[in-house]
């Protein structure tokens, strides 16, 4: 038994079982890309805007509606109007249906409004987007100014396929902030969890990590790994035998 405790095959035995737990460990998180939990509830998910929604990165979907505080200065004329809505997000989604159809126009049975949203500059330098609430008449809604610390729930850019709207006037967009302010921003935006004085307080269209079908590109990837870790385990087997049977023929030599 001792010619499998070399230092060689002691070796062999940690670098197959290394590739194969990396493997493994690769199958597992494409699988968790690959899909949300469907019976995911509101979210309760807090944490820095930095842990929520990285830079250089599309938001987690795990992070959509999550409650995030942010620190910062208001951005001159960053100002994007948000029309033909109504104060409750996720009332306005449904209105779209299920297919999400932008070209439905809806007649709602109380007073619309839009959606006021100035961009926030944090301490790094990036900025967010924030919708600070609704008003009946947006001209009214004076520029914002200074600095301020605020609390809200996240959202997705709404170009995104989450995103389900009716007719409205215009999207709120990760594009559309970083061609208004000419600066690096965070995906998606924050409505605030409280509005500002004035406006009537916004719901956001998504309060929890939404079920998403999964993506069979990144199942695909599942299955590639775990053949990957077979083809492991099947060199890993020859590569021993080869070794122990270049053993033998050493010792029978010797004799």
């Amino acid at each position: 038994m001792s010619r499998y405790f070399t230092l060689r095959m002691l070796g062999i035995f940690a670098s197959g079982l290394l590739a194969v737990v990396a493997c493994l460990f690769l199958a597992r998180w494409q699988w968790n890309r690959a899909h949300v939990d469907a019976n995911a509830s509101v979210s309760t998910q807090s944490g820095t805007i930095d842990e929520l929604d990285p830079l250089r990165q599309f938001m987690p979907v795990e992070s959509i509606g999550a409650t995030t505080t942010v620190t910062g200065t208001w951005v001159p004329q960053s100002r994007i109007n948000l029309g033909d809505r109504i104060p409750d997000g996720a009332q306005l989604s449904r209105a779209a249906g299920k297919d999400g159809n932008q070209t439905v126009i809806v007649d709602w049975s109380i007073p619309m409004c839009t959606w006021i949203s100035d961009a926030l500059k944090l301490t790094d330098g990036s900025v967010i987007q924030v919708v600070r609430g609704c008003a009946l008449d947006p001209a009214k809604v004076p520029d914002v100014s200074g600095s301020a610390t605020l609390t809200g729930a996240l959202q997705p850019s709404e170009d995104s396929d989450l995103v389900k709207l009716p007719h409205v006037d215009g999207l709120l967009t990760t594009d559309r902030v970083v061609a208004a302010t000419n600066m690096t921003a965070h995906d998606g935006y924050i409505v605030s969890s409280t509005p500002a004085q004035g406006l009537e307080k916004v719901l956001p269209i998504l309060a929890s990590s939404p079920h998403v079908p999964l993506h069979w590109r990144n199942v695909f990837y599942v299955f590639n790994w775990l053949f990957f870790a077979v083809i492991v385990i099947a060199m890993w087997i020859r590569v021993v035998k080869d070794e122990l049977r270049d053993g033998d023929s050493a010792n029978v030599e010797a004799d």
